[in-house]
């Protein structure tokens, strides 16, 4: 019988949710009894119900190199969270709560759970942590002579801010204030100008400020303070214009003291958020079990590794 312990820290937790539905991040490989081991973690969920579960998974990545078409590992293990305001508790998340559970894993194979206390032991152990980069950067828009622009841009014409940097791309405010496009709403619209990715993951805050007090408000859908939003592109190196647009009831967008002195400022945020990064795994000495496992593999001559 062989024991080992992986620990792996998940950082910016609420970030990686923006990776969407059946999007996982990995933990660094580990061994145990000779076969090697990850945990992967879907922090949106990998079926149906996103909103309601995230997944964790057990993945046998390889075993000894055996008899390929024999080999397996039987293996009783556990996967838990831990309590971070309570040292030394953990919660269990094998489907049902059970503290363990025995399976028999045959080549490349997995054991899938949904997010539910597992036994305290002290072992060997080693641990990875995943770490989410972010970029931050705020540019404020001042619109000037706001009725003359409303008045001289077309349906579809816009006025535009200059351009900012925030995570290595670059960035501009756009505002559609043509009474032709619609005598109700206006649009906002952040567009990506330029980015060495396909792919930008974003959290994008849009705001107005009030001329009489400083203080700003929302000008996303449903008043949100931020909104993920993916900005992408069809080439990784030449940027399709992609946009992040949205309408605004134009009486509030225009209601004094917002619009003040024939001006309007608008405050937009960006985080960028880069790919998950995952560290290489090294040892613990002693930790509290977060991850346990007890053992015995098996091939053709039903060999037993101590």
């Amino acid at each position: 019988m062989a024991q080992g312990m992986h620990v792996f820290h998940v950082h910016r937790y609420s970030l990686l949710k923006a990776l969407g539905l059946r999007r996982s991040v990995r933990s660094a490989t580990f061994t145990v009894a000779g076969c090697n081991w990850a945990v992967r973690l879907y922090p949106s969920g990998a079926g149906a119900s996103p909103q309601q579960h995230a997944s964790i998974s057990l993945d046998l990545l390889s075993v000894p190199a055996m008899s390929a078409a024999a080999a397996e590992a039987r293996v009783v293990f556990s996967l838990a969270l831990v309590d971070q305001t309570t040292p030394g508790q953990t919660r269990s998340l094998l489907n049902g709560g059970a503290a363990k559970k025995l399976q028999t894993f045959r080549g490349r194979c997995t054991y899938s759970s949904l997010f539910r206390p597992c036994p305290l032991r002290l072992m060997p152990a080693t641990t990875s942590s995943c770490t989410t980069e972010t970029a931050l950067g705020v540019h404020v828009f001042q619109v000037r002579q706001y009725s003359l622009l409303r008045a001289q841009l077309g349906a579809c014409q816009f006025v535009r801010s200059g351009s900012f940097a925030v995570g290595g791309c670059d960035w501009a405010v756009c505002l559609y204030t043509s009474r032709e496009l619609s005598e109700v709403h206006l649009w906002v619209c952040v567009d990506l100008l330029r980015s060495a990715n396909a792919e930008v993951m974003t959290l994008v805050g849009v705001r107005q400020v009030d001329h009489a007090t400083g203080r700003t408000r929302s000008l996303l859908p449903d008043a949100k303070a931020k909104q993920f939003y993916t900005f992408r592109t069809k080439t990784a190196l030449v940027s399709t214009g992609n946009a992040f647009i949205f309408g605004i009831d134009r009486k509030e967008f225009e209601a004094p003291p917002y619009l003040q002195d024939d001006r309007v400022t608008i405050e937009c945020e960006i985080t960028t958020i880069d790919e998950p990064r995952i560290s290489n795994q090294r040892r613990f000495k002693h930790v509290f079990c977060f991850r346990s496992f007890a053992l015995k593999t098996t091939a053709e001559k039903r060999m037993t590794v101590k």
